[in-house]
């Protein structure tokens, strides 16, 4: 999906976002970036026909897609360290360039080793082979081989950097330290790389019954988050978290299988059931597990209250309709087109308003940049000015969300992140494999490209339309993805709860 320029020009326009400057004009503030950003009206129309909570939703499209850029920020090129280095007594929002450098990178391999030896000994000690014994440090030999294996041949250290054969040596190491040394994300990296093959576990889903893989990938994310606990208090782990959860989502597949086995969906009816396992899978196309559990947890309630395909009442959506015929066939749009407002949610949170809100921070930063600056800090060579000035811009969310100590990880204790769901049992083999299998198969067909790749093709077809309230005119924009979707999930009307409007009407009457 983000693959295609067609959708992300075309929903740009169509969802409705503003941008309001005059929010950060004299102020620059998380709250006040916060207030600056519209989301627009289809996220707004979407949560309303699906009875999601509206101000709740916006506030975490929000906060994900501002992590997000913030994250991006974070990726810092050579010569942007250069700089940073060269002046680090500049800076932005009274935080110096050096203080921000240091939170975003590592200085070398050896400082990288400095925060995780003790992640290094951790997994050395889970996986000891037969007659070794387990080690409470490593030795000089074990350091270097060990840094050797997560960077190649990058040196243990970076003191005589300047002693290299050629310039271009030089560069080349630091052009690779760029890409590998920055610590958002490291200690997922790091897991990822250091776990041999066969012990970093992902199983396809026919395998996953075997050699009690389901129990080991628990225990490896248990395994994970100590680590993660190990090095917290020396940086930020938001990212760490969120690329294990959107890559492997061991955590978001433990918590669903347990509350769809816990309300006995597949039992009660086994087509609805596994519909609503298809859309738990969907949902795990948006990488913020905060928001993926919102939407799963209004899917599912509760262990005492079904889902939506499961109730044959009507709940009229929070829309004043002013005709009930209209009222009734849009009550049916939504139920049967459950997946495009879903879609709509995702696409907007994970494709259009990043891009919108990205390119709306950068005209604030070329405009409102003076009260985040320092104006008697000045390049040292009139040539680097103009240079130093775009670097600062690139940087200003990052220095703010430096300054105001964000974080999008309240706690490892609890879901989305934690494996502890109490009151919850853990579910089944049988309905973990079938969570599983849904939300591995879509991932991969979604990453790959294939999954909406007809509905990509037709997307422009329709051309264009004013935004519009009803459920129908919502997933009218997006109803070959959801046909798509559907087709694919092998889901059929009566799986979402779909009913003869005429039957429904009279029955109602």
């Amino acid at each position: 999906m983000k693959r295609s320029k067609s959708i992300k020009r075309f929903l740009y326009k169509e969802c409705d976002f503003e941008f309001e400057f005059s929010h950060i004009h004299n102020h620059w503030s998380l709250d006040n970036i916060y207030e600056a950003i519209y989301t627009g009206r289809p996220l707004h129309d979407a949560c309303l026909h699906l009875g999601l909570d509206y101000e709740l939703m916006d506030q975490s499209v929000k906060h994900y897609v501002l992590q997000s850029i913030h994250e991006e920020q974070r990726r810092l090129t050579s010569r942007q360290i250069e700089l940073m280095n060269q002046y680090n007594d500049h800076t932005l929002f009274g935080c110096s360039l050096g203080e921000l450098l240091e939170e975003i990178m590592f200085l070398d391999p050896q400082a990288w080793l400095q925060t995780f030896e003790n992640s290094v000994l951790y997994v050395n000690n889970e996986f000891l082979a037969e007659g070794q014994s387990s080690k409470s440090s490593l030795s000089s030999t074990e350091k270097e081989q060990t840094v050797a294996s997560i960077f190649g041949d990058i040196p243990f250290s970076f003191d005589d950097l300047e002693h290299f054969d050629s310039l271009e040596m030089m560069m080349s190491v630091k052009e690779k330290w760029s890409r590998l040394g920055s610590k958002s994300g490291s200690a997922y990296r790091f897991f990822k790389k250091y776990l041999k093959h066969n012990q970093f576990l992902h199983p396809h889903p026919n395998d996953l019954s075997a050699n009690d893989r389901r129990e080991r990938m628990l225990h490896q994310y248990d395994l994970f988050l100590t680590i993660l606990k190990d090095i917290s208090s020396s940086q930020d782990i938001t990212e760490d978290l969120r690329q294990y959860e959107g890559e492997m989502h061991v955590a978001y597949t433990h918590y669903t299988s347990a509350k769809i086995d816990a309300a006995k969906l597949l039992d009660k009816d086994k087509r609805k059931g596994e519909a609503i396992v298809k859309l738990a899978a969907l949902f795990s196309l948006i990488k913020s597990p905060e928001i993926r559990n919102l939407l799963f947890d209004h899917l599912v309630k509760s262990a005492d209250s079904l889902p939506f395909n499961f109730m044959d009442e009507h709940i009229a959506p929070a829309i004043d309709y002013g005709d009930f015929e209209m009222e009734m066939m849009d009550y049916e749009d939504a139920k049967e087109g459950k997946a495009a407002l879903y879609l709509t949610i995702i696409f907007i949170a994970e494709i259009t308003l990043k891009a919108f809100v990205r390119e709306k921070l950068r005209e604030a930063a070329a405009y409102f940049i003076a009260p985040a600056i320092d104006h008697s800090q000045t390049a040292d060579n009139p040539g680097e000015e103009k240079e130093l000035l775009q670097l600062k811009q690139d940087l200003l969310l990052a220095a703010l969300m430096h300054k105001e100590k964000q974080t999008n990880v309240k706690s490892m204790e609890a879901p989305p992140y934690s494996l502890n769901i109490n009151p919850l049992k853990p579910a089944s083999d049988k309905t973990f494999g079938q969570v599983y299998k849904w939300i591995y198969t879509l991932n991969k067909e979604y990453d790959s490209g294939t999954l909406f790749r007809h509905a990509r093709k037709l997307f422009l077809v329709k051309g264009t339309h004013k935004v519009v309230s009803t459920a129908g005119g919502i997933i009218d924009r997006l109803s070959d993805f959801d046909d798509e979707f559907k087709q694919f999930a092998k889901i059929k009307p009566e799986d979402l709860g779909s009913v003869d409007i005429d039957r429904l009407t009279d029955k109602l009457i």
